[in-house]
């Protein structure tokens, strides 16, 4: 295992003078080192990550560009149009999630865990897979340290033939070289990290339980008195019975199937950022039935956008409720950007025909029974704090397939 400080000390030495992206917890420990010390950007989502650091290295900075596997399609298109035909210099660090056995991954993870090397493949995309004590690399069949894909160079002292006798940190040092070197030649260059490659930062990057819309945001609230937990319960014995609810990715959804499992709800495992469109389409094909889109902060910034189109379409029978921590919580608490962000005037401004801020329990009650009692779109920000117990991943009890299946058949029972 590397240990992430040494490992951001790696960075710094090479040039790099920050990063961004969107958090993973395979990388949780560089991205709460680069945070404490000032030099991180948390991007809406992987692709203008890219652009963002694309646009440093036209200026000659460096920045390092952390993201998951899962949101590679959201890089493709800045990765294809921008940073390849320009011929300008970038270092991605993606996690491997669904690699290399996806049997030990959540399902949504096993497309892309043993899609991602063949794709970068295919893009002609030097890329190079770290160990860091894991066995991954080596278990891939390329060394026991690091593995080097197409495009990368293994004579460079960064491949898969001489890397395996030294161990995590130096094997990634030989990497960051030969990708800095690809970088300086202006091309893109990929470094690829397994689950548990990355230490943890001890004491760095906490977040204290409570978002930055609990911190004098909402309403003017010292302290967001709702837990996540508690917000869903409350929004569950809220709901119309014939209610289609769309829960975004992450401990939304575990919370809703613990708190109140039906076959009217549909549970996103993955697709981050893709609720208010799911809802959008399904508020569009069933308009006798009310839709609820729960979402979170970072998941609705990843796709800002979504709520310009519901504003456009103004669907009557759609609530989109959005619970706000300020966080991603389950990717270990990395701030989202919403404490600079009036999401319920974001919403207005796309055209929502109703918006309110929740700070309470009483003040969520209210909105709810306005929301489902009176023509939408509406839009509900609930300020809410990070604490609650998490409840086991949907997908441990019940497949996508299967979830689809029982969803579908709901809907169309009384369409």
């Amino acid at each position: 295992m590397i240990d992430a400080e040494a490992f951001c000390a790696l960075l710094v030495a090479r040039g790099f003078t920050g990063g961004t992206g969107v958090p993973c917890s395979s990388l949780g420990g560089p991205t709460a080192v680069l945070t404490a010390q000032g030099r991180y950007v948390a991007a809406a989502h992987e692709g203008a990550a890219l652009a963002l650091a694309a646009g440093a290295a036209l200026a000659g900075d460096r920045i390092g560009v952390l993201v998951q596997n899962s949101g590679f399609g959201n890089l493709v298109n800045p990765l294809t149009s921008l940073v390849m035909p320009y011929g300008i210099g970038v270092v991605v660090f993606m996690s491997l999630r669904g690699w290399p056995d996806p049997r030990g991954d959540e399902p949504q993870h096993a497309v892309m865990g043993h899609s991602g090397h063949a794709l970068l493949d295919a893009l002609g995309v030097a890329h190079w897979t770290l160990d860091g004590g894991t066995g991954a690399g080596a278990g891939a069949g390329a060394g026991a340290g690091v593995r080097a894909g197409a495009g990368a160079d293994a004579g460079s002292g960064a491949g898969s033939g001489d890397a395996g006798d030294t161990g995590g940190l130096d094997d990634a040092a030989r990497v960051l070289d030969a990708a800095v070197a690809r970088a300086g030649a202006g091309e893109p260059a990929f470094v690829l990290v397994p689950r548990g490659t990355f230490g943890s930062a001890p004491g760095i990057g906490g977040v204290g339980g409570v978002g930055g819309v609990g911190e004098g945001r909402a309403e003017g609230t010292a302290r967001a008195p709702v837990s996540r937990t508690e917000a869903v319960r409350l929004i569950a014995a809220h709901l119309p019975p014939a209610t289609a609810v769309v829960a975004t990715t992450g401990y939304t959804s575990r919370d809703l199937c613990a708190a109140a499992d039906r076959d009217g709800s549909f549970y996103m495992q993955g697709s981050m950022g893709h609720a208010s469109a799911l809802g959008l389409g399904l508020a569009a094909s069933m308009p006798r039935r009310p839709v609820l889109v729960l979402d979170g902060d970072g998941a609705a910034l990843m796709h800002l956008g979504t709520l310009s189109t519901i504003g456009a379409e103004a669907p009557e029978n759609l609530v989109h409720v959005v619970l706000d921590n300020g966080v991603y919580a389950s990717t270990g608490g990395q701030p989202t950007t919403s404490a600079t962000t009036d999401l319920a005037q974001v919403a207005a401004a796309a055209g929502y025909r109703g918006t309110a801020r929740c700070a309470t329990r009483t003040d969520l009650s209210g909105a709810l029974k306005v929301a489902f009692g009176t023509p939408g779109p509406h839009f509900l920000h609930v300020g809410i704090s990070a604490t609650g117990p998490v409840p086991p991943r949907v997908t441990d009890g019940i497949s996508p397939t299967r979830l689809r299946e029982r969803f579908a058949h709901w809907a169309r029972e009384d369409a």
